[in-house]
């Protein structure tokens, strides 16, 4: 599979610190931030509006996803799956689309747990946190005050 095709959005929402977005388009990898991660937005616009990603980080990153069964992940988690209730205003959306391969997912609390991606866990990061992890390391994002 080509992974010069690869694009995504990453939509993240946290209650008190902001919102962040990373869009990956056909040519580049754009950034918006609001609240507390606006600081970085201003940073990153003013210095490096796009980050021109490589054939090398796009396979690297489209391994990432393929390794963690992305294609596979449910259309919605939520705290209320594991029969409780969280509502910490935490939630976070991720599409791609590699080739015919799509995923559409959004978690409300809670993330695909580490065992298997159909079911949904409130008490770690999941395979959302790896998602995240390998983002950032894969386009060396670092922002300042952040788990990345």
């Amino acid at each position: 599979m080509d992974a010069s095709t690869l694009t995504f959005h990453l939509h993240e929402d946290r209650c008190f610190v902001g919102q962040l977005n990373w869009i990956r388009d056909e040519t580049q990898l754009r950034f918006s931030g609001a609240d507390e991660l606006q600081h970085f937005d201003t940073f990153r616009n003013k210095h490096l509006p796009c980050i021109s990603t490589t054939p090398e980080q796009l396979a690297e990153f489209a391994d990432a996803l393929n390794l963690l069964d992305v294609w596979t992940w449910r259309d919605q988690y939520r705290s209320e799956d594991c029969g409780t209730i969280v509502d910490d205003g935490y939630n976070w959306r991720f599409t791609a689309q590699l080739g015919d391969l799509r995923c559409k997912s959004a978690g409300y609390n809670a993330v695909p747990s580490f065992a298997d991606p159909q079911k949904t866990s409130v008490d770690n990061s999941g395979r959302y946190g790896l998602l995240i992890a390998s983002f950032c390391d894969v386009f060396r994002i670092r922002i300042p005050g952040y788990n990345c």
